[in-house]
């Protein structure tokens, strides 16, 4: 997780533009994704009161592009739904029927990253160990 905070740091002082960790978070998922072949695509995740709604992302080859295609994400969409949870005062959610990857409250260097939904475990496994990867070498998610 320190990796991908000091990445978000330099970025947002590189492009002068808040770059946080959520930006390099939806780029890790969707590498992997394509990299392990599920058939998901990652959409983007926010809780509006105890709901949880799901915006279509538009697709991208860079860090760059991820960031403005997230800010323009307002169409519902269906997928693997990212949320991140730093800000709130949850460690993980869970909506059942609902694939949805978390990234929990940080407790120093370190935050949970959890998948629920209908994914086989021996695919979660490897999804989450790879989104692990990226975060902890954000440099391939440019």
């Amino acid at each position: 997780m320190k990796p991908a905070l000091e990445a978000s740091a330099t970025l947002s002082e590189a492009w002068r533009t808040e770059v946080g960790l959520y930006a390099l978070l939806y780029r890790a998922v969707d590498k992997a994704l394509a990299d392990t072949q599920l058939p998901l695509r990652a959409a983007k995740g926010s809780l509006e009161g105890e709901a949880l709604r799901s915006h279509r992302v538009m697709p991208t080859q860079t860090l760059r592009g991820a960031l403005d295609a997230l800010q323009d994400a307002h169409e519902p969409g269906e997928g693997l739904t990212v949320l991140s949870l730093l800000d709130s005062p949850f460690d993980q959610v869970v909506f059942p029927g609902t694939a949805l990857l978390t990234l929990g409250r940080a407790a120093g260097d370190h935050a949970l990253l959890s998948l629920s939904g209908e994914i086989p475990p021996q695919e979660a496994g490897v999804l989450l160990e790879r989104i692990g990867y990226y975060l902890e070498r954000p440099i391939l998610l440019a």
